[in-house]
C-alpha cells in the first residue's frame, strides 16, 4: 500500500502588462513529507524514497493584442480536456509549449462568441505519454486544438483534439445548457463525449488489438435552487481500452 502524508506549496509572480502588450510569469513549487513510511512509497505526492522536493514549475512570457489574441510560451500550466494541472498532486502538471488563443465575431450573431485555440508541440507531454504507458523511446510531441462557442444565452460548446504522434489520438466534445426557470430555480444539462484511438506507430501496450479504439460518454442534470445543487449523472466506457490520460485526469467523472 503506498502511504503519505505531505505539505506543500508555492511562491508565483506575475507581472502586469508592458505598454498592455507583454507580460511575463514564473513559479517555484514545493513539497515536503509529514508522515511518510520508507515502505510505502509511491504516492506521487514525494520524490521517490519518500523524499521532499521543489522545483522552478512555471517560466513563461505573453503577447496580447487588446482581448482579440493572446500568445503565451514557454514552461506553464495548460487546463484543457485531457492535458491539465490533475489537482490530485502536491505540483500541477506544467508543460511546455506554445499557447494561442483569440475571440471571433461570427456574423450574423451580434455578439461576440469566444474561441480558444490551443496549438502546441508539447514534448515534456508526449515524454510522459510514453514513460507511464510504453512508449518510452518516442520524443514526438503531443498537439491540441480546442474551440469553446456560445452561440446562445446559457449555451456552452467545447470541441478539442488532442493528437499524441506515433500514441493515441483523443476527441473530446462536451455541451451544456443553463436553463432559468424562475428567479431562484435553475436547470442545467450537460452530456460529453470522448473518442480515443491509437495513432501512428502505436507505442502503447496493445489493448483490443495494437490499433484500438474506444469511446467515453456522459450526461449530466443539475436541479439548483439558489446556493443548493442536486446533481445526477451518468457515464460508460467502451470495450476497447480504459480511456488514457497521462497529461492530466480524467474528464469522465465530471459528466
Amino acid at each position: 500500500m503506498n502511504e503519505a502524508w505531505a505539505f506543500g506549496g508555492w511562491i508565483t509572480y506575475q507581472s502586469g502588462w508592458l505598454l498592455d502588450t507583454f507580460s511575463m510569469g514564473a513559479s517555484l513549487y514545493g513539497s515536503a513529507p509529514l508522515y511518510a513510511p520508507d515502505d510505502r512509497d509511491g504516492t506521487l505526492l514525494l520524490k521517490p524514497g519518500q523524499e521532499g522536493y521543489y522545483v522552478p514549475a512555471e517560466a513563461w512570457g505573453a503577447l496580447r493584442y487588446e482581448e482579440y489574441a493572446l500568445l503565451k510560451g514557454y514552461r506553464q500550466r495548460v487546463d484543457q480536456t485531457y492535458i491539465n494541472s490533475q489537482d490530485n498532486r502536491m505540483t500541477p502538471n506544467t508543460l511546455p509549449g506554445r499557447d494561442a488563443r483569440g475571440q471571433a465575431v461570427l456574423a450574423p450573431v451580434p455578439r461576440r462568441l469566444p474561441l480558444e485555440d490551443q496549438a502546441a508541440q508539447r514534448r515534456r507531454v508526449h515524454q510522459h505519454v510514453g514513460a507511464g504507458r510504453g512508449g518510452a523511446d518516442s520524443n514526438d510531441g503531443v498537439g491540441l486544438l480546442g474551440v469553446r462557442l456560445t452561440p446562445l444565452p446559457g449555451l456552452r460548446i467545447d470541441l478539442s483534439n488532442q493528437y499524441g504522434i506515433n500514441t493515441f489520438n483523443t476527441f473530446y466534445a462536451e455541451a451544456e445548457y443553463l436553463w432559468p426557470l424562475s428567479e431562484d430555480w435553475k436547470l442545467r444539462i450537460g452530456a460529453q463525449i470522448t473518442d480515443q484511438r491509437a495513432v501512428g506507430d502505436a507505442l502503447l501496450p496493445a489493448a483490443d488489438g495494437k490499433y484500438w479504439a474506444t469511446q467515453a460518454g456522459g450526461a449530466r442534470v443539475q436541479a439548483i435552487y439558489r446556493d443548493l445543487t442536486l446533481t445526477g449523472a451518468f457515464s460508460i466506457t467502451g470495450a476497447g481500452n480504459t480511456i488514457q490520460s497521462p497529461g492530466g485526469a480524467f474528464l469522465g467523472s465530471s459528466a
